[in-house]
């Protein structure tokens, strides 16, 4: 199984923190093939979903922040949340 199908169906069974650690992975290898290619249009291609696989990274990065955040609104204070 690839990193980007490991990424796709953490983020489907919402495991948002193992999901981004495998869009990571993803868009490190893309960016490795990337170097290694001379085909334009190819490398194209490969640059725009490495970056799709980034912005999705991030993208999960920013909602469990907002999950934890909300999870513990009004129990204590969390370092993380105060920003």
């Amino acid at each position: 199984m690839t990193s980007s199908t490991r990424a796709i169906q953490f983020d489907r069974d919402g495991q948002y923190e193992v999901a981004v650690f495998y869009y990571h992975e993803a868009a490190k290898f893309l960016d490795l093939a990337i170097l290694g290619t001379a085909d334009g249009s190819n490398k194209e291609s490969l640059t725009k979903k490495a970056a799709e696989y980034k912005e999705r990274a991030q993208a999960l990065d920013e909602l469990s922040e907002f999950l934890i955040c909300s999870e513990f609104d009004g129990f204590h204070s969390n370092d993380l949340c105060d920003l």
